[in-house]
């Protein structure tokens, strides 16, 4: 593999000396090169009606005994989406439903779990819902599957929009996460955890979404607003939060989808205690938005304590640009790549919406949503990205199209994601690139 890349953040009026550096596609050599395998683990909608779960938007969670845990927006019982695992049997993968949403009246239980989920050191599975909830307000909830040594059962934790007019927030825009979950640890089950929606909340400007925490008291769960964004004028501290990640320290990081000063392309935050900070602005070259635009995914901190993550837009400019690929250190932006650069077909992949994963030597692995046509799985090493799948390049797409969620590695280098459309039933699809 390749050695760790040295990022050395740059000042803004070098950005587009370093664009022009990372953008350039040049053959990949060194011994990184390997060939991956890809495989389509398992086809969704392979059930009449779709409910074995359709369009698998979030990426997936592996166990110890790898297990790969995940969920879909449709399908199921309900059509209200589900919970699922594939196990490995042999070289085959075994699918099953673990809970269909909107089991409960008037989906009371929750309704399109678009994220991926956590599992505690019992195996016991945490995660939320964008939608339904008790209230009759679309809200969303955060939830548990809890195992019992012979099957799942359902609990709800919190249902959003408690507190009207949805001041403790709506529609969650993330999973939960965990102080020890960026280092891979499973979660204890009693720690807090914490998460953020897209909506609701009481910022100043707008209800333009919330940080929570989550914490176990007397056998229920009790929210808590860590943070209002858009607080500030114009909302320069952001607005629609995604998904956060925690340090060692339990401070929170992460992107916003709009807000900030330029052009309201977004932020990169942090949030100590009840504390924002925005760390960097998007579309700080306010002409061209070099440095990229309104970002959809989590981040993650390197090993070397930069902020890494994508964004969907810019990189070329706001109405033109197909996202970048950036890092931030102590206030200062890096991009690393920007996608297709050059317009054409997008052979390299455009519109990347989901978060990254580092190796141990550096190199960055992730998904874009489109490109030639359907997407793609990348790698990014020693400034040069490599393409390691495109998706429908099988006859019918039955490999998939539109990776919308991240990747997951194995201890042995697999890679793992899910495609929101495709497969052999149209259903989507969970697929493997084997090292």
């Amino acid at each position: 593999m390749q050695t760790k890349l040295g990022w050395n953040i740059a000042p803004k009026s070098l950005l587009a000396a370093l664009l022009a550096m990372a953008c350039a596609v040049t053959p990949w050599s060194g011994a990184s090169a390997h060939t991956y395998k890809f495989r389509t683990l398992y086809s969704f909608c392979a059930e009449a009606s779709c409910t074995d779960g359709a369009e698998p938007l979030a990426g997936l969670m592996m166990d110890q005994a790898g297990n790969l845990y995940g969920t879909t927006i449709g399908g199921g019982g309900q059509n209200g989406g589900t919970v699922f695992v594939l196990q490995p049997i042999g070289k085959r993968w075994k699918h099953k439903s673990l809970y269909s949403f909107c089991s409960q009246t008037n989906c009371a239980d929750g309704n399109a779990p678009a994220t991926s989920l956590i599992v505690d050191t019992s195996g016991h599975l945490y995660g939320t819902t964008q939608r339904g909830g008790p209230y009759g307000n679309d809200a969303g909830t955060a939830f548990e599957l809890l195992w019992n040594g012979n099957k799942w059962k359902f609990k709800q934790l919190y249902a959003f929009c408690a507190q009207q007019p949805c001041l403790d927030g709506s529609t969650p825009s993330s999973g939960l996460t965990y102080v020890g979950a960026a280092a891979g640890s499973p979660y204890d089950g009693t720690s807090a955890l914490f998460g953020t929606t897209g909506g609701g909340g009481s910022g100043a400007v707008a209800p333009a979404g919330v940080a929570f925490r989550l914490e176990p008291q007397n056998r229920r769960w009790r929210q808590t607003v860590v943070y209002n964004f858009c607080s500030a004028t114009d909302c320069a501290d952001g607005a629609s939060p995604n998904a956060p990640v925690l340090d060692s320290a339990g401070r929170l990081w992460g992107t916003t989808s709009s807000g900030g000063n330029h052009r309201g392309g977004g932020v990169v935050y942090s949030i100590s205690g009840r504390q924002e900070s925005v760390e960097y602005e998007f579309c700080s070259d306010t002409d061209n938005c070099l440095d990229g635009a309104f970002p959809r995914s989590p981040v993650y901190l390197d090993h070397s304590g930069h902020i890494v993550g994508t964004t969907p837009l810019g990189g070329s400019d706001i109405a033109n640009g197909f996202g970048t690929l950036f890092a931030v250190s102590g206030g200062l932006e890096q991009v690393l790549y920007t996608f297709c650069p050059r317009g054409g077909n997008c052979a390299h992949g455009d519109n990347p919406s989901s978060g990254v994963i580092e190796d141990s030597s550096g190199n960055i692995f992730g998904t874009t949503a489109q490109g030639d046509p359907d997407g793609v799985v990348y790698e990014f090493g020693s400034g040069t990205e490599r393409v390691l799948h495109t998706f429908c390049s099988e006859a019918n797409c039955t490999d998939g199209s539109t990776p919308s969620g991240g990747l997951i590695m194995d201890t042995a280098g697999n890679l793992y994601g899910t495609t929101q459309a495709g497969g052999a039933h149209g259903g989507g699809t969970v697929f493997e690139l084997k090292y």
